[in-house]
């Protein structure tokens, strides 16, 4: 009589042995989609590979960026969300927001866009050409990223004022060698893109 690799299921008992048994079913089925090893090897080189990853683009931004390496307490350059997406070819295209330089009320932050481990652009090398108005961050499906910029009254609005106007998106895609804007247009003036001119 040929022999299961499975412990025999429980025998139901009381009012929760109808309950043991259907855990126990669910567990057999779930060792059968996936073995622990499985799981335990996908977890153990997805999350450390990305950390390595976003660790390693955000030491090349900083080794462009001297003023905010020396902000306090941390000494280093404050980094806000990542997003991730796919580059459609196997790898991951990454997105980082830097969200100071100059540690002053001017400064909302910027955007740089890897491939992988390969810089490829900022938002201030794209349009709108913005070098500190980036607010919002996040992956807008396959090889694309939304960014959303604030938007100041005027070219002549304080620092403290900036961005009181409200926020414009960005659209970027990934065409396997460039980044570029998928879609954004400009405020009307007199209203400006913070970090523009």
């Amino acid at each position: 009589m040929p022999t299961s690799r499975y412990p025999p299921a429980p025998r139901p008992s009381g009012r929760f042995g109808g309950l043991a048994t259907t855990l126990w079913t669910l567990l057999v089925f779930a060792g059968c989609a996936a073995t622990p090893t499985a799981v335990a090897s996908v977890v153990a080189t997805s999350f450390p590979l990305r950390s390595a990853v976003i660790a390693h683009d955000e030491a090349v931004v900083s080794s462009s960026h001297d003023d905010c390496k020396a902000f306090e307490p941390a000494a280093r350059c404050p980094f806000g969300a990542v997003a991730s997406t796919s580059n459609g070819s196997g790898g991951s295209l990454y997105a980082l927001r830097l969200t100071a330089i100059t540690g002053d009320d001017c400064d909302r932050g910027l955007v740089y866009f890897f491939d992988e481990e390969r810089l490829l652009a900022s938002t201030s090398d794209l349009a709108p050409h913005s070098s500190a108005g980036v607010v919002r961050l996040s992956a807008d499906g396959p090889k694309r990223f939304a960014v959303g910029f604030a938007v100041s009254p005027s070219s002549l609005t304080s620092c403290a004022g900036n961005g009181s106007a409200g926020t414009t998106t960005y659209l970027y895609g990934w065409n396997g060698s460039k980044i570029f804007v998928v879609s954004g247009s400009l405020p009307s003036r007199p209203r400006v893109i913070v970090g523009t001119t």
